[in-house]
């Protein structure tokens, strides 16, 4: 018995001395601030796209996520680029260039502009 015992010490041990393994999840926590042309803050729910393109103005974008339900309070929203499902995480291609741009759609009006760069 003290044997087994032994030797699922060593074991347990030896399993927590392994290096884990987990995958850095490929998401963004995005926050911003919402306003009408007058500079009134919004307090409403809204559907927002974002983009991540190679380039300031023009261009397809790399990647792109709608979130059909973002809340926004007195202007504020915050948002988890990312996360809305398994296909719209962020591949990590999308930053094999240091140079990157956010673009952000409200519902469908134009994009914003300027679009916002990214750093790392």
């Amino acid at each position: 018995m003290h044997r087994i015992t032994s030797w699922l010490i060593v074991m347990v041990a030896l399993l927590s001395a392994m290096p884990v393994m987990a995958e850095v999840p490929r998401m963004i926590n995005y926050q911003g601030w919402l306003t009408d042309n007058s500079g009134n803050p919004f307090d409403t729910t809204l559907s927002i796209t974002f983009a991540i393109y190679a380039s300031s103005e023009g261009g397809t974008p790399i990647w792109t996520e709608l979130h059909t339900i973002v809340y926004v309070a007195d202007g504020a929203f915050s948002v988890i680029l990312g996360s809305a499902s398994q296909e719209t995480a962020i591949p990590d291609s999308v930053f094999s260039d240091p140079e990157r741009y956010l673009g952000i759609k409200i519902g469908s009006d134009s994009e914003i502009s300027p679009r916002t760069r990214l750093s790392q």
